[in-house]
């Protein structure tokens, strides 16, 4: 967690999947089916998760807000149709489906004319869905966005009024 200098988790890279054909012994004998980038002898093995297909999209209100803590594939930004790790999980409210908003606080400017301060309304940057989740952690592919995120931005419940739209 950048803030709090916490470890929240740990990032495995998938390389790929492979699918065992033949077991001897201590040993086995497997075909690898997908590769999504180099993999070496010696590289680690797990067996295969499921990934859901299709996501219910679902409204939590009440769940905390967070940031955005790390972007897979050592990028520095990313945008539409990409994944993005948070730093808030079940623990937090959320839950596989959660529709969430990335936002940009508003600010406090003079009104010249009137010469008083007033607070500017925070500004929606991109919705982003949760498609995996740990107790203080999630992954939420990025539905839309105005401008690429980063490390940092602010995530949120997408709110009721805009739920609706």
């Amino acid at each position: 967690d950048p803030r709090s200098a916490r470890i929240i988790g740990y990032h495995v890279d998938v390389l790929g999947w492979a699918e065992v054909r033949e077991l001897t012994g201590d040993t086995s004998i497997a075909e690898i089916r997908m590769s999504y980038a180099e993999i070496r002898r010696g590289a680690r093995v797990m067996p295969m998760a499921p990934v859901p297909r299709h996501v219910t999209v679902l409204h939590t209100p009440d769940a905390n807000s967070g940031e955005i803590v790390f972007l897979p594939g050592r990028k520095t930004v990313m945008a539409d149709g990409g994944y993005v790790y948070l730093n808030r999980g079940e623990l937090d409210g959320l839950a596989v489906g959660s529709e969430l908003e990335v936002y940009e606080p508003g600010q406090i400017h003079n009104d010249v004319p009137r010469d008083v301060d007033v607070q500017t309304p925070d500004h929606k940057v991109a919705t982003l869905v949760v498609v995996s989740m740990e107790s203080q952690t999630a992954v939420a592919y990025v539905l839309n966005s105005e401008r690429e995120l980063e490390i940092g931005d602010a995530v949120r419940p997408r709110s009721a009024r805009l739920a609706a739209r």
